[in-house]
């Protein structure tokens, strides 16, 4: 401790030993189940004011460290909390104008087993983040949240919705945070845009015997709707509207086709006149069969009339990430470090004077 008075430190502590472990400015230990070792207060009521404040010039050293060594419980190495409804628990600040990682907060869990965090964010709120990332730079290709894996098990990016219930992921669009997609707990995916796959879009199908195979879709260069039925043919006649359903999602005006199936023996059927609202079918040569038959009709998309083989360009991430990415890698093995060397204090050294013998008198 040293002695001399600084008007904004309430307790100061300095050790200017340039080796030799431990050297501690200012220690601090309790045995309590519910001590502590070291506390900090700050009561001004405005300004930045630090209850504790941690300060280091080596590149290696910790402005702050904390370290619970106890085996069991619910320790913490470091702990805060604040009661303002705007203030932080923990606050980390990075000022680095450059760095290839450059990180405000940093977590680590060493542990080889078990369910460790890096990080770990809870809140009690209804409208609540447990974890929020923002980035303010408008102009960046950066991420508000990033995650990374290097195990080929692993997965970068996990979602729980615990409940069995609601959304999974839900993503947000514009100022007034207008939503554009979900995936709900059932894992049913609702997208506003369009999906654009370089592969194949099938369904997954389970089939008796257990396996599990991929049926595909249709794909055309133009963007058709489709509509089956069947219907009778009296008298070599027949006229068919289209379901009203299906005619508010189509196009009729801009053409459409049908196809004609009979279901017994005719002379063949065509289709004789199309309108907006439905179709007329006959039997081939002037006949006047009474039987049922089958039609397909396909017709363009309302608002697609003219799309065809549209040209489709890749949306881009943030071109940065590649590199960012590759500067996060961890070496090849990492060794957690080891804890600080804590000497508890010892008791004061007593020494006991030598006791004179006794001195036979002499005779």
């Amino acid at each position: 401790m040293f002695g001399q008075t600084v008007n904004w430190v309430g307790v100061g502590g300095q050790a200017t030993a340039t080796s030799g472990v431990p050297a501690y400015g200012v220690w601090g230990d309790s045995a309590s189940t519910g001590g502590v070792g070291v506390a900090g207060f700050a009561d001004a009521t405005s300004g930045y004011t630090n209850g504790v404040y941690g300060n280091t010039a080596s590149h290696n050293g910790n402005g702050v460290s904390g370290n619970a060594t106890a085996p069991s419980g619910y320790t913490s190495g470091v702990s805060g909390s604040v009661v303002s409804p705007n203030g932080s628990g923990v606050l980390g600040l990075n000022f680095a104008s450059l760095g290839p990682s450059a990180t405000g907060v940093s977590g680590l869990s060493f542990a080889t087993s078990g369910f460790g965090q890096g990080v770990y964010g809870q809140a009690a709120s209804s409208t609540g983040a447990g974890v929020f990332g923002q980035i303010l730079d408008t102009a960046s290709y950066a991420a508000g949240v990033l995650g990374q894996v290097l195990s080929p098990n692993g997965v970068a990016g996990q979602f729980s919705a615990h409940s069995g219930q609601g959304l999974i992921l839900q993503g947000l669009s514009g100022s007034n945070y207008t939503q554009v997609f979900t995936v709900d707990a059932s894992g049913n995916l609702d997208i506003s845009g369009n999906l654009t796959v370089a592969g194949s879009k099938s369904a997954r199908v389970k089939l008796q015997d257990g396996r599990e195979v991929a049926l595909y879709a249709v794909e055309s260069p133009e963007n058709w709707f489709e509509d089956f039925g069947t219907a009778q043919l009296q008298g070599g006649a027949a006229e068919v509207a289209l379901e009203p359903g299906f005619l508010q999602t189509v196009d009729t005006a801009a053409d459409y086709h049908v196809f004609l199936t009979p279901n017994g023996d005719c002379h063949g059927l065509y289709v004789a006149r199309k309108t907006s609202a439905g179709f007329e079918v006959r039997e081939l040569g002037g006949g006047s069969a009474t039987i049922a038959f089958d039609y397909r009709i396909v017709a363009r998309r309302r608002g697609f009339e003219t799309v065809r083989l549209q040209e489709v360009h890749i949306p881009q991430g943030p071109k940065s990430m590649p590199a960012r990415l590759a500067s996060m890698r961890p070496p090849e093995h990492v060794a957690p470090p080891a804890p600080p060397l804590v000497v508890p204090p010892q008791p004061p050294k007593i020494t006991i004077p030598p006791i004179p013998h006794p001195v036979e008198p002499q005779h």
